[in-house]
């Protein structure tokens, strides 16, 4: 299982699906399939539940998708922050980060209510935040792609694969 992640606006869920076509397996995001299972939005479990529930829950279901046959998983921007979820997709899969700075981000994600740890006062503040608190533990992943403006899918495939193959993945 190859499992992007990082910060929100990284593109994950774009890259994953193209991804995806390139080396011709399924793609599963991870956000989609907690949507699912909850029969609600992410926003709406967040406001109904709390981020703590809005975890207990995205564990289960990573969880449960880490153990399907071998594919790209797009994670939301907190799932890798888990020490467990990091375990387990160590154990189970392959962790590509999408690297991506503010000045990449805060475009991709700004003004957008699909985001809610960005619903709030001082959005640009919470995002500089989400950067420093989760970038050392991104840099936890088997490898690290940067994800820049104006750079296509495509380009950001042919990374990922190059990198893929020094590690003998899917070679």
């Amino acid at each position: 299982m190859l499992v992007l992640v990082g910060l929100m606006g990284a593109g994950k869920s774009s890259i994953g699906n193209k991804l995806s076509d390139f080396l011709n397996v399924g793609f599963l995001d991870a956000d989609s399939e907690i949507e699912k299972a909850a029969g609600m939005t992410i926003v709406e479990i967040f406001e109904k539940f709390g981020e703590k529930y809005f975890r207990a829950g995205e564990k289960k279901v990573i969880s449960r998708l880490m153990l399907q046959k071998p594919q790209v998983l797009s994670t939301g921007g907190g799932a890798f922050i888990s020490k467990d979820l990091r375990e387990l997709i160590k154990i189970h899969g392959f962790s590509i980060w999408l690297k991506a700075d503010f000045e990449t981000l805060w475009p991709r994600v700004s003004g957008k209510k699909n985001r809610p740890l960005l619903n709030q006062i001082e959005p640009e503040k919470a995002l500089k935040s989400l950067i420093k608190e989760r970038n050392p533990i991104y840099s936890k992943a088997d490898i690290t792609i940067e994800s820049k403006p104006k750079v296509c899918h495509s380009k950001m495939v042919e990374k990922i694969v190059s990198e893929l193959k020094k590690n003998q993945m899917f070679v």
